[in-house]
């Protein structure tokens, strides 16, 4: 029962209590601000709140038994036997991704999560939450409580072996350490893991954990089938890999010239047919033949102008954001240069330029003593001298 209310109503979890660590990171992308990049320490709750959304992700939540089965997912070292590449990712929504070529996304489990202040400030629930269990409404705390526990569940499957353990920690595998731990030379860091492991996996319930963490690895080319079908703009992907037009025709030419491929050996096998006494009096063969020319012959091209016209789309739907972006950096552009024009002095009832001001002061210096110069009269040293 105390470890229970450790999971549910206090800080997660004890085992880690001593952990000394610098916990947010320095800084995070955000679209809330104009310069795009933030301090998340300024804005604790509103980093909590971006870093532990499924948002995107959860629009295609009814259609994830496409993508991947409802089971745990694999141990790390099962990944690497299947022959996948492990690729870092800080996004949560791309985390436990795969794709065919052998990538699997990973999100490293962040320090800030082993921290009791991090569950007991922004992951729990107060005492007057506005939470209704019979409608099942949630309010956002509660909601990022059950994303946060579902992505440590995940790591719960992950780091299943010490072989696991010992791949999370080695750099190597994914180019960066997954688990926020330097070594564990004696041994000490996977005894904690493991009661870490064991306090969650013996409290934690299904409806705790968020429906996604639920569905193991999804598969990244089945969520941009679905998400280009059902979710506006139309045609757009989940993640898209091709950041350029060239990447573009490049990934589709690619199947493109492979499926000619096939075209040229079924229309080969059918001249040869043709030629047989057999099949050239064979109206039925001789019907296909003909449907299936005009297909090799329309087929490509129609491909061809699909992707062209995906091309055009995309640079179509591009354009009002560069325009917004463009209209922005010239509205700040002419702040800022409204700033230093109206950076001012009052001086003789004008509003003067400081820095304008202070060049003409200096030039009206300079020429009143070229003027007491060439008149020969006396400068300020020589009033002095003569008084």
């Amino acid at each position: 029962m105390a470890s229970q209310q450790a999971i549910h109503h206090n800080s997660f979890p004890a085992t880690f209590r001593s952990v000394k660590s610098t916990p947010l990171p320095a800084s995070q992308t955000t679209s809330n601000l104009r310069h795009g990049v933030r301090d998340p320490s300024h804005d604790l709750d509103g980093f909590f709140t971006e870093t532990f959304s499924l948002a995107k992700l959860e629009k295609l939540q009814k259609h994830f038994w496409l993508a991947g089965a409802p089971r745990p997912a694999s141990p790390l070292h099962q990944h690497l036997f299947l022959g996948r590449r492990v690729v870092i990712t800080e996004r949560l929504d791309m985390h436990l991704l795969w794709e065919s070529d052998g990538l699997v996304y990973i999100k490293p489990l962040p320090r800030y999560l082993l921290e009791p202040e991090t569950w007991t400030r922004y992951l729990t629930c107060p005492s007057s939450c506005a939470c209704n269990p019979s409608t099942r409404s949630k309010c956002p705390t509660k909601q990022r409580r059950e994303i946060a526990l579902g992505f440590l569940y995940s790591y719960a499957c992950l780091i299943s072996y010490e072989s696991d353990f010992e791949l999370a920690l080695n750099g190597e595998v994914a180019g960066a350490r997954l688990l926020p731990f330097r070594s564990d030379e004696d041994g000490t860091s996977w005894a904690q893991w493991k009661v870490v492991v064991s306090d969650l996996l013996a409290t934690l319930e299904t409806e705790d954990v968020h429906a996604r963490f639920l569905h193991a690895e999804l598969r990244l080319s089945r969520l941009n089938k679905v998400h280009r079908f059902t979710q506006w703009p139309l045609f757009q992907p989940y993640n898209r890999r091709s950041h350029s037009y060239g990447d573009l025709f490049r990934n589709n030419m690619t199947w493109l010239a492979t499926s000619t491929i096939f075209i040229a050996l079924v229309l080969t096998a059918m001249q040869v047919g043709m030629g047989t006494p057999q099949l050239a009096e064979d109206e039925a063969f001789m019907n296909a033949s003909y449907g299936f020319t005009v297909f090799s012959i329309v087929g490509p091209l129609g491909v061809v102008a699909l992707v062209f016209v995906a091309g055009v789309y995309n640079f179509l739907v591009e354009v009002p954001r560069l325009v917004r972006s463009s209209l922005s950096k010239a509205r700040a552009g002419k702040r800022r240069r409204g700033v230093e024009v109206g950076d001012v002095e009052v001086n003789g009832g004008k509003a003067v330029d400081s820095d304008v001001g202070l060049q003409s002061t200096a030039a009206q210096q300079r020429k009143s003593m070229f003027t007491q110069r060439v008149q020969g009269s006396p400068g300020v040293g020589e009033e002095a001298v003569s008084t």
